[in-house]
């Protein structure tokens, strides 16, 4: 599987899915310094620099997954909440809309925070059934994982309806398999993939746990593969991170005074995801579409 990424930030949702075996093919960002960031950290990724203005048949490679955290602004709890059709940040969705149209994917990752959910949530799902996609989503927040820190997220996973889906999935396989010389890692192991890739992707953000967090664990990759944010799973990677990941974790102060762009690194990680959440859920995509 090969993924593309919209409204990326600094990277962190295409890390959790590298680190789950799927690299990515494309980025796309507005902000000029993160898109500088992302291509030294993906260096065989284009990189675009705004979803209205690519032109999705000519110019992005066919993926096998879409992932993105759209702009939370206009219906977070913290604004307006002039919601996704009168909100010019989050009403960016119907452009990615547009883009999931043309690429047509067999999975779509969104990320949003949870005020989407009485603000626009039903337009995602009625646009992604509109489009000929099955939605799975859950609010997952990182402090259920074990994290030091609560940091709430809607994530909707969505896959083509059954009667097409197969269809789908070998057009879009075979379509990715032309465009890059066959480049597939499809039932490699894990950790493998991440091997190959060390030393050549996602530059400088290896793994806090190192190779032991890149190992999926047989309760994540064996839980009922049709529900892919199964509540067997997520304990078991819950029992992942606290053993991998969030001793690990470093501390970052909330005074940025005296770093270089510090008050725009702690803006970026303050829209940031979680990148072992999209580790997860590439590793249960994985699972789902049989390739685990």
């Amino acid at each position: 599987m090969r993924a593309g990424g919209a409204f990326s930030g600094v990277g962190y949702a295409e890390l959790g899915l590298e680190w789950a075996g799927i690299p990515s093919d494309w980025l796309i960002e507005e902000k000029p310094w993160r898109r500088a960031l992302l291509r030294q950290r993906f260096a065989e990724a284009e990189v675009y620099s705004d979803v209205r203005f690519v032109d999705p048949p000519f110019d992005l490679d066919p993926v096998d997954i879409i992932a993105a955290g759209f702009p939370c602004q206009d219906v977070s709890y913290a604004g307006k909440r002039k919601g996704l059709v009168d909100g010019s940040r989050t009403g960016l969705w119907f452009h990615l809309r547009e883009i999931i149209r043309h690429i047509r994917p067999s999975y779509v990752l969104l990320e949003n925070v949870v005020g989407l959910l009485t603000a626009g949530f039903d337009i995602v799902l009625g646009d992604l059934a509109a489009l000929g996609y099955d939605a799975q989503w859950s609010c997952v927040p990182m402090s259920a994982l074990g994290a030091p820190h609560r940091r709430d997220r809607l994530w909707i996973v969505g896959h083509p309806r059954p009667g097409f889906s197969q269809r789908l999935s070998v057009q879009r396989r075979r379509a990715v398999a032309d465009s890059h010389g066959e480049r597939s890692v499809a039932g490699l192991d894990p950790l493998e993939v991440a091997g190959r890739m060390a030393g050549r992707r996602a530059h400088g953000l290896r793994h806090p746990a190192g190779d032991g967090g890149l190992r999926v664990p047989d309760e994540v990759r064996l839980a009922d593969r049709a529900d892919i944010f199964s509540s067997e799973a997520l304990a078991a990677f819950a029992r992942h991170c606290q053993q991998h990941v969030w001793s690990a974790e470093p501390r970052v102060g909330r005074v940025a005074a005296r770093q270089p762009n510090g008050m725009d690194r702690l803006r970026a990680l303050g829209d940031s995801l979680t990148p072992v959440m999209t580790q997860f859920l590439g590793w249960r995509i994985r699972a789902h579409a049989g390739e685990l």
